[in-house]
């Protein structure tokens, strides 16, 4: 009830707590219990409690009209604006990456491999992430190149940050979205929609 009154019923931090819990449990029972021989040291406790289900992800998905009005618009539209598109429409290319994976990826002919920055400290292969490029981005991906190769894309000579690219890109596709007439997303959907 803490975490309910200090989050709220609905926050992650309520299910993910008592999920962990359940997990040192189930560990501890598996070490300090024989169930062959009937000696329990450790009772499951969460055979008296239900712990919060996580709620389920609200739907980020936008529609594949919309896709196409942004491939439509794009040019219409200012340098910033552009940009925004352009790195939605690349993530969604590249099968929903999010914008640090695009911005530290490198590229060997028509794959692109990075570390996805999500889970790479929890896996033995770091997380390894390859994806063809296909034929039909390749307009789009030929804008986006690093001219120096050093990495898959020239996002890291825009703004800097992977941080401020994703913050600027997200007011920017809020901004789209209006003008469009639908409703509002953001980077994220991309993989969703995807």
């Amino acid at each position: 009830s803490h975490l309910v009154e200090k989050y709220g019923k609905d926050a992650r931090a309520v299910s993910l707590y008592t999920s962990s819990i359940a997990a040192i449990h189930t560990e501890a029972r598996k070490t300090f219990n024989d169930n062959e021989l009937g000696k329990v040291n450790i009772r499951n406790p969460f055979d008296f409690y239900t712990p919060p289900k996580q709620k389920p992800a609200l739907k980020r998905t936008i529609e594949f009209e919309t896709i196409q009005k942004l491939i439509n618009i794009r040019k219409h539209l200012g340098e910033f604006h552009q940009l925004a598109i352009d790195v939605y429409l690349l993530s969604f290319c590249l099968m929903g990456t999010n914008v640090p994976d695009i911005y530290e990826a490198k590229r060997k002919d028509d794959v692109v491999y990075y570390n996805r920055t999500k889970t790479k400290d929890r896996r033995y292969d770091k997380a390894e992430m390859r994806i063809r490029l296909e034929p039909i981005c390749n307009e789009l991906v030929s804008s986006m190149l690093d001219p120096d190769n050093e990495r898959a894309f020239r996002l890291h000579t825009l703004y800097g940050t992977y941080k401020s690219i994703g913050d600027k890109a997200n007011k920017r596709l809020k901004e789209v979205a209006s003008i469009l007439g639908v409703e509002a997303f953001t980077m994220y959907s991309a993989r969703h929609t995807w």
